[in-house]
């Protein structure tokens, strides 16, 4: 599994097929892409990062450093899941994809993602898993990070 996470003063998702719009203020838009191989005591991976998640001090605190936690200012999450980034291009123009878990493997972890980090925060808002979306967001700094479990 691999997040990419963004420190946003707001972002929003519009599910097309479904018509749900679903936003956050203040907080972290994090991509979610499961790998093919990423079967195997996923729930403990899952378990141990939201643990870590929560200690974390890495966004903008009131100072100005990047020392704040997810517990701090009531921050928001939105949980987007993202097949697309474990693409790869060794060769030709064509992105390849075979690294992406499929559907059938990933929704399930993603759940899991989803619930554990409802279970540890008050607010997370997601996209529709699989659907066709549009995303937008209004990052801060900006403060990107890319997270392996």
């Amino acid at each position: 599994m691999r997040l990419l996470v963004q420190s946003v003063s707001q972002a929003r998702v519009v599910i097309q097929d479904l018509i749900i719009d679903r936003c956050i203020g203040y907080g972290v838009l994090i991509y979610i892409w499961i790998h093919r191989d990423d079967t195997q005591d996923y729930k403990t991976i899952i378990d141990k990062f939201i643990v870590k998640l929560s200690s974390l001090k890495w966004l903008k605190s009131k100072e100005g450093r990047l020392d704040a936690s997810l517990h701090t200012d009531n921050v928001e999450i939105m949980v987007i899941s993202n097949f697309t980034l474990y693409a790869q291009n060794k060769k030709g123009s064509k992105m390849s994809f075979s690294d992406s878990a499929s559907a059938e493997v990933a929704k399930p972890i993603y759940n899991y993602f989803v619930q554990s980090l409802r279970d540890a925060w008050l607010s997370v808002q997601t996209g529709e898993f699989g659907a066709m979306m549009e995303v937008s967001a209004t990052t801060i700094g900006p403060i990107n990070y890319v997270l392996d479990l």
